[in-house]
């Protein structure tokens, strides 16, 4: 009795087919992903005005300006140039924030970007192909 339920055990096993978890490939640890930020470089969320963010693809080169009024007197800085633009976030008409983009820049234009002070202004001027 005990055989005729294993053999039937076995049926049922080879019916129902083969195993779909043990049929998939395993996934390679070792398989490389596509990288968004070329080499050397990093890349760093910048929050822009919205209209400058709408005229912005990704692919455009741009420099990252921050203009700041101290006392009284605008001045504009060149913080990163020859930036690439990696992506940019849909406009959102309800949104009361800024619009960012993803830019690839080297590692000293970000810290650069990083220190710029939280009163100034950043703008992007989009630089011809």
């Amino acid at each position: 009795m005990a055989a005729a339920l294993v053999c039937l055990a076995g049926l049922v096993l080879l019916a129902a087919g083969p195993d779909p978890v043990a049929s998939q490939p395993s996934p390679t640890p070792s398989a490389p992903r596509p990288r968004l930020v070329p080499p050397g470089q990093v890349g760093l969320t910048v929050e822009i005005g919205t209209s400058a963010a709408q005229a912005l693809q990704v692919g455009d080169r741009i420099d990252v300006l921050a203009a700041t009024q101290p006392g009284g007197s605008a001045t504009a800085v060149v913080v990163a140039s020859d930036a690439q633009v990696l992506a940019v976030r849909a406009a959102d008409a309800t949104a009361d924030h800024a619009e960012a983009i993803f830019i690839a820049i080297p590692p000293d234009a970000a810290a650069r970007i990083a220190a710029i002070p939280t009163e100034a202004r950043i703008t992007v001027a989009v630089l011809s192909r």
